[in-house]
């Protein structure tokens, strides 16, 4: 019987300090990210879905030379949580907290809120 190793947090940080893809290592093929923010309220969420979106994410987030950081979180069992930064060029930043849920130690669910520097 084969064992998945669970995605750490330490996974993340490296995933995310690597850019573009690496994220997607650490996602369930049908994941669901869910958004919330000023822009997409409770009522009409962003939503991606599937792997090969959030890999599109990432790489244009790495294009714009936008810098992602897993600035703290845990990952327990089937549950975690994560605070992600990130910073603009020009130094502006968005702060997104967020609730995951894991599936065979992979991310299948990401339940985000967000604001960021205007």
């Amino acid at each position: 019987m084969s064992i998945t190793a669970a995605v750490t947090i330490d996974d993340l940080r490296a995933a995310a300090l690597a850019g573009g893809g690496r994220f997607g290592e650490h996602v369930t093929d049908d994941v669901e990210f869910t958004e919330i923010d000023q822009r997409t309220p409770p009522a009409a969420p962003g939503i991606r879905r599937g792997r090969s979106e959030l890999i599109a994410l990432a790489e244009d987030l790495e294009r714009r030379g936008i810098r992602v950081e897993v600035a703290d979180g845990f990952l327990t069992g089937d549950r975690g949580a994560v605070r992600m930064v990130c910073t603009y060029p020009d130094g502006r930043k968005v702060v997104e907290h967020a609730l995951l849920t894991l599936r065979d130690g992979k991310i299948a669910r990401w339940d985000g809120v967000q604001a960021w520097d205007e």
